[in-house]
């Protein structure tokens, strides 16, 4: 009796054997199968990545093009300070995301004064009146709150609402 039974067991065991040989070789082909995958959604993932970031970009040319069809004085005015900026982040050597908020800063510094009536902008900031000059000192303020929603600006919105702050704060 122990004898069968052992022989029974020997046999059980080559089969699960074989079972356990057939399964491991199925998870080998799914584990070659998934890398495959990995490797094909990655690509897709920074292609995507890739796309997205374009297309952040151009929004924001097309937010610097919307000030400039204001004309007048905003005419190039953000493109020359942005262009300063970018010269003088790359002299100070700074960190390829610092310096691409201080550039995105610059290009949108006043992109708050599309709220303004073009008489305002016209005049020179001496000759507005005392209700002129509170409206238009308020578009940094105005400028940082439009551009508040969009997660990678975050960096550069204290330097566009703090953009006609002096170094005492005022």
């Amino acid at each position: 009796a122990q004898a069968l039974e052992r022989k029974a067991l020997e046999r059980e065991n080559r089969r699960l054997g074989s079972v356990v040989e057939r399964q491991n070789e199925e998870l080998r082909a799914l584990n070659a199968g998934l890398e495959a995958k990995v490797e094909e959604r990655t690509r897709e993932v920074a292609a995507a990545h890739e796309k997205l970031k374009a297309g952040f970009i151009n929004a924001i040319k097309t937010f610097s093009n919307l000030m400039e069809l204001r004309g007048g004085a905003m005419s190039g005015h953000s493109r020359r300070v942005a262009d300063t900026a970018r010269r003088i982040g790359q002299a100070l050597a700074l960190p390829a995301a610092e310096a691409q908020d201080i550039f995105f800063a610059a290009l949108l510094h006043d992109i708050g004064k599309l709220g303004l009536a073009d008489e305002i902008l016209a005049k020179p900031f001496n000759a507005l009146s005392a209700d002129e000059r509170n409206e238009y000192v308020k578009h940094p303020a105005k400028g940082a709150a439009l551009l508040m929603g969009l997660e990678q600006l975050r960096g550069a919105i204290p330097a566009i609402r703090g953009h006609h702050e002096r170094w005492d704060g005022q």
